[in-house]
């Protein structure tokens, strides 16, 4: 940034000059702070903010179940935090939920709901105009109203799989999309299919932005091998499924293995340990697998070392990934894969994996063999420890910022009057979604309060019911005809009724 855009950000603004009437100062501060003193007040604190100011809103971490998303900014963040950039960060911290790190710096934001995504974009850029913020990022699919954002993304798995799009997470992650000035995507390969499905993107937009591969991710020593399947009592030879069984309209493809096993003839006595995805593992899977023992286990990042290390391979049929970061993990303990040559998985498996039909049970059952031979296992193994290499979270970081940094740099160089246009349409946009989600929850309100009526009046007329029928009973029974015929005799007789 030129000297001469920093001092004109950071300087004290016309209003703000001593040529104010000191009486009128004098006359508020008994009040309230004038305008002029708090603006003055925001300016000698942004001073010594360098530019860019970035926000990033940790909406992911929020949610536990996106965890692979989590592990990427969790990862850039613990990067940045070692570097001089903590200084530019601003952390939207979602209801207490972001991870802390030293040096950066945390505004509370209340907690996501996507029953109000927009009140939720009005509520950021009142954060962003009070922090001036130059530039937004998310970390899942969210963004102000008139601040510029850079979108990040993962997959498009909605897309290629054809997920209703009217769900109202896609309608936000289309919105996000459409906000961005520049994209980030883990892979070119979801960069591609960004564009596909966007085509206004230029690749020029759009920076390839790698996962990383943490550093302690690395083979174990035989020992500890031992120890980890001691402890979980695997005495038997296993593959691994690393992550969700199924996915979304079967995607991850799991059963393809879990046939390949049953086919075997004559069958390898092998077991199978899924690690991550759902804490019960599906019927459908269970049904599959048959007489084959197959476990799910949650694990540390240092028992998942010893787990892929020791295993026979780590097989993963999926259909589709963004990225597929189990594969660099398994390659970089030494442990081979079994992969399909679909989306992204070839740009992270290189020449290092086996691939194979992801129709085909009879090619994951020759890849299993194939796996198990001397020969071909220390190829494999020496292939993937040098393809695991290529990724790293630090050069991951790196891209990301110098893409954050440039967009910045860009547009403030630039004629803001059509940024302040769309603004404008995005307010509106906003506003008009905002009433629509108010609506249609005082709708969802009055639908329940209807129910409970219902419920109500269910259950007065069971009452009444039930309270006739007993009178009903009474009236039929001896003692009531009794009592009647009593109450009659006395009537003729003239006593007291």
């Amino acid at each position: 940034m030129s000297p001469v855009r920093w001092w004109t950000r950071c300087s004290i603004p016309p209003f703000c000059q001593p040529s104010a009437q000191p009486e009128t100062a004098v006359r508020l501060q008994k009040c309230s702070p004038p305008l002029w003193a708090r603006d003055a007040r925001l300016s000698f604190r942004l001073m010594d903010r360098p530019f860019p100011q970035i926000a990033l809103d940790g909406i992911v971490f929020q949610y536990p179940s996106d965890r692979g998303i989590q592990r990427v900014w969790r990862s850039l963040l613990q990067v940045w935090a070692t570097q001089d950039f903590c200084q530019h960060w601003v952390i939207l911290d979602r209801d207490g939920t972001a991870p802390k790190f030293p040096g950066f710096r945390y505004v509370d934001c209340p907690a996501h709901d996507y029953r109000h995504t927009g009140a939720c974009a009005s509520q950021l850029q009142a954060i962003c105009d009070a922090e001036a913020i130059d530039l937004f990022i998310s970390t899942y699919y969210t963004a102000p109203l008139s601040t510029p954002s850079v979108f990040m993304g993962y997959d498009m798995i909605p897309e290629v799989m054809g997920l209703d799009l009217q769900n109202i997470i896609w309608q936000e992650k289309h919105y996000g999309i459409l906000h961005a000035q520049r994209y980030l995507c883990i892979s070119h390969s979801t960069a591609r299919d960004l564009m596909r499905f966007f085509p206004h993107i230029q690749p020029e937009q759009v920076a390839i932005a790698h996962c990383g591969v943490d550093s302690s991710f690395f083979p174990a020593e035989a020992s500890e091998v031992e120890s980890f399947r001691a402890n979980y009592a695997l005495d038997k030879p296993y593959v691994l499924l690393v992550g969700e069984r199924l996915g979304v309209n079967g995607y991850k493809n799991t059963p393809l293995l879990l046939r390949a096993i049953a086919q075997e003839s004559p069958r390898q006595d092998i077991a199978v340990l899924c690690i991550g995805g759902k804490d019960e593992i599906e019927p459908e899977i269970l049904e599959l697998a048959g007489n084959c023992s197959i476990t799910r286990l949650s694990l540390s990042d240092a028992e998942m070392r010893a787990a892929y290390s020791g295993a026979i391979a780590l097989v993963y049929p999926s259909r589709y990934e963004g990225f597929g970061l189990p594969i660099a993990e398994a390659m970089a303990c030494g442990c081979p894969v079994i992969t399909s040559p679909i989306s992204s998985i070839p740009e992270v498996g290189g020449d290092a994996a086996l691939y194979v039909d992801p129709d085909s049970p009879d090619a994951v059952r020759e890849a299993l063999a194939q796996v198990q031979q001397p020969d071909v296992r220390q190829r494999l193994i020496t292939a993937g420890l040098a393809q695991s290499k290529l990724f790293s979270w630090e050069r991951s970081a790196e891209t990301v910022w110098h893409t954050l940094l440039e967009t910045a740099e860009t547009l403030s160089d630039r004629d803001n009057s059509a940024g302040e246009r769309t603004a404008l349409l995005w307010t509106q946009l906003r506003q008009w979604q905002t009433a629509q989600q108010a609506l249609t929850q005082q709708f969802r309100q009055t639908q329940h309060q209807l129910q409970d009526t219902q419920r109500q009046l269910h259950d007065s007329q069971y009452e009444t019911d039930h309270a006739r029928q007993q009178i009903a009973a009474m009236e039929s029974s001896k003692f009531w005809k009794l009592r009647t015929a009593w109450i009659d005799l006395k009537k003729k007789l003239g006593g007291p009724a």
